[in-house]
C-alpha cells in the first residue's frame, strides 16, 4: 500500500515533469502558464491542475471559426509578445495569422517526461511484485 508521503512525492515529481517538459518544448515565455501547474492529493489519488491553456499548448489550435476574440486572448498574447521580445507593432499580424491559421501543438512532447516518469514508476512497482511471488512460490516449493 503508497503511503500519503509517497503520493506527495510522486505528485510533487509529476508536476516538475511537466514543468521541465514545458521549458523543454520552448513553451515558456512568461511563466504564467508553467507556474499554473500544481498538485492536490485526495485520498490515494493526484490531481494534477494547470492553466486552461495546456492543452492548446499541448495539441494546438485551429482557427477561429467565429469573429472576435477575448480580451483576455489579447491580453495573453501581447504578454508572450512582450516575454519574446517582439514589436507591439506585430501584435496585428499575429493575431490575424493565429485566427485565421492557429498554431501547432507540440504533440505530446511537453507531457513526455511525465509519461517517462509514470512508466517507471509502473515498471517499478510490476518489478517489486513479481520478485515478492517469485520468492513466495519458490519458499512454498522448497518447504513442501
Amino acid at each position: 500500500e503508497i503511503t500519503s508521503k509517497e503520493l506527495e512525492t510522486h505528485a510533487s515529481k509529476m508536476v516538475e515533469a511537466i514543468k521541465q517538459g514545458l521549458q523543454d518544448t520552448d513553451r515558456v515565455a512568461t511563466g504564467k502558464t508553467k507556474n499554473s501547474v500544481r498538485y492536490e492529493v485526495q485520498g490515494t489519488k493526484i490531481i494534477v491542475y494547470g492553466a486552461s491553456n495546456m492543452d492548446q499548448l499541448n495539441v494546438g489550435r485551429g482557427a477561429t471559426k467565429s469573429a472576435g476574440s477575448s480580451a483576455s486572448f489579447e491580453d495573453d498574447l501581447k504578454d508572450w509578445m512582450s516575454a519574446r521580445g517582439i514589436d507591439e507593432d506585430a501584435f496585428y499580424p499575429i493575431w490575424r495569422k493565429i485566427h485565421a491559421e492557429g498554431f501547432e501543438g507540440s504533440g505530446d512532447a511537453i507531457y513526455a517526461k511525465l509519461f517517462d516518469y509514470i512508466d517507471n514508476i509502473f515498471k517499478e512497482a510490476v518489478t517489486q511484485y513479481v520478485k515478492a511471488d517469485i520468492t513466495t512460490r519458490i519458499r512454498d516449493r522448497l518447504t513442501q
